[in-house]
């Protein structure tokens, strides 16, 4: 019998948070930062490579409808401990732009490295296609600023045939 309620139990528990977040998408950025006005190397593993100044942002939907934007795990210059950072836009206050973009003004949120959790502040906009945020930790006795910046290659268009454009200017005429 305990086995039976505990099943069900184990059931509820996996139905209540089984409404998974959705992966919008994934972005690599670079990454430029300064840690109190010196600049540092951002190292992290992108895919299977380790590389420098560049990171990766995932932009998830909740099931609560808030947006999270989180970094997967990056080292600041030399330190032994990853670091990582999450901001979560509240339902009420997404603002979607045109392309499923987002501008952020002052969004707060918490940098993550080895058992501390700065308040994080990060400003600007980000797409699917962009990226152009600045964020900001004041903590930990250091002042840390990191920008963050991609554009995605544009998709070469096909070359409008100019025999195409004749056939359409006849047929309006």
């Amino acid at each position: 019998m305990k086995v039976l309620l505990t099943f069900f139990y184990l059931s509820a528990v996996a139905l209540v948070f089984g409404a998974e977040s959705t992966v919008l998408y994934r972005q690599t950025v670079n990454v430029k930062a300064l840690s109190n006005g010196v600049e540092k190397t951002i190292y992290s593993t992108v895919g299977k490579e380790t590389v420098e100044n560049k990171i990766t942002l995932i932009v998830t939907s909740l099931p609560s409808g808030d947006i999270e934007i989180q970094s997967e795990k990056f080292k600041l210059g030399k330190m032994p401990f990853a670091s990582s950072f999450q901001f979560l836009i509240p339902q009420e206050e997404v603002a979607q732009k045109a392309g499923g973009g987002y501008a952020l003004d002052s969004l707060v949120g918490i940098y993550k490295v080895a058992m501390s959790k700065p308040q994080a502040v990060l400003t600007g906009t980000l797409s699917p296609d962009t990226c152009n945020l600045t964020l900001a930790v004041d903590g930990m006795g250091k002042k840390l600023t990191m920008q963050l910046f991609s554009v995605k290659d544009a998709e070469p268009e096909a070359p409008a045939s100019d025999e195409g454009n004749e056939n359409s200017l006849n047929e309006q005429e």
